[in-house]
């Protein structure tokens, strides 16, 4: 009868153990899936950034030929003159209208 009365009081035991393990392989399971997402949206941050970077780097490069050529004096003259209308003494300036199909 005490062999019977333990059997009984075993099972109970292996229900709550068995629960106790499907919840913390459960928890396990999401913190997991957190982590995986969590790296996805990194990765996806990261290749934004590069190209972001690369973006960045070329117009760097642009604003560096830019001003290596606004250091010429030849063509500083030549964007000045032809950007902001300026004359030497006795020079007049026309304005042509463009055309459509130039623009």
């Amino acid at each position: 009868m005490v062999a019977k009365r333990n059997h009984v009081l075993r099972t109970p035991v292996k229900i709550v153990l068995c629960l106790l393990m499907a919840i913390i392989s459960g928890c396990l399971l999401y913190s997991s899936a957190k982590d995986v997402m969590t790296m996805f949206q990194l990765k996806e941050q990261i290749a934004e950034n590069n190209a972001q970077i690369a973006k960045l780097e070329g117009e760097q490069t642009s604003l560096e030929n830019q001003l290596e050529k606004l250091q010429d004096p030849e063509y500083l003259k030549y964007m000045v003159r032809g950007k902001y209308l300026l004359t030497k003494d006795g020079e007049q300036v026309f304005k042509l209208p463009t055309s459509d199909s130039d623009s």
